[in-house]
């Protein structure tokens, strides 16, 4: 048998063309199927993991900068990493946690630069500890700057003069209660 004679075979077997069929439809299903998931599957919140140790570096690496007064001294890298920050907290919050892993890592690296620039331009560590009132007296730092003067008493309203209209409401006039009959 020549091999055309084998092709004319194949074409008129009826169940050879009804496995190409399903074979064509699974395959276009397939396709669709791969071409469907593939955006979704890619920046899908069931997929990716949340960015929580990026949003926390980030968070300090914003906070270190502010503690060398990069907001003065390098404004522009201090306002780019607060911007970015804030869109990767966004990002977060719509659960578009590839997104967000990329603006806050992003961030991250303005704060460090601007930290950077900051202490090369002269810039000094404030004292931001938070005192323990747990602590004992020993180990607990005393606070930077000493306190204001004491907050005033709070207004004290005068005593009312004069009499009072209802002698039920004036204790001092008002019947005694009768004890409940039996």
């Amino acid at each position: 048998m020549t091999k055309a004679e084998s092709l004319q075979v194949h074409r008129n077997n009826p169940s050879d063309s009804y496995l190409r069929g399903a074979r064509r439809k699974l395959c276009s299903l397939f396709v669709l199927l791969a071409l469907v998931s593939a955006p979704a599957l890619s920046s899908c919140a069931l997929f990716a993991t949340r960015p929580v140790q990026e949003m926390s570096d980030t968070s300090s690496a914003i906070r270190a900068a502010r503690e060398v007064q990069a907001d003065t001294l390098a404004p522009e890298l201090y306002r780019q990493a607060n911007e970015w920050f804030f869109k990767a907290k966004n990002e977060y919050k719509l659960k578009n946690f590839s997104e967000a892993r990329e603006y806050a890592d992003k961030a991250r690296r303005y704060a460090e630069n601007a930290e950077f620039e900051a202490i090369r331009g002269g810039g000094n560590r404030t004292e931001a500890t938070t005192t323990d009132p747990l602590a004992s007296g020993v180990n607990n730092p005393s606070p930077a700057a000493p306190l204001a003067a004491p907050s005033p008493a709070p207004y004290e309203y005068p005593t009312p003069q004069g009499t009072m209209s209802d002698p039920t409401l004036n204790p001092a006039t008002a019947p005694s209660p009768s004890p409940p009959s039996p």
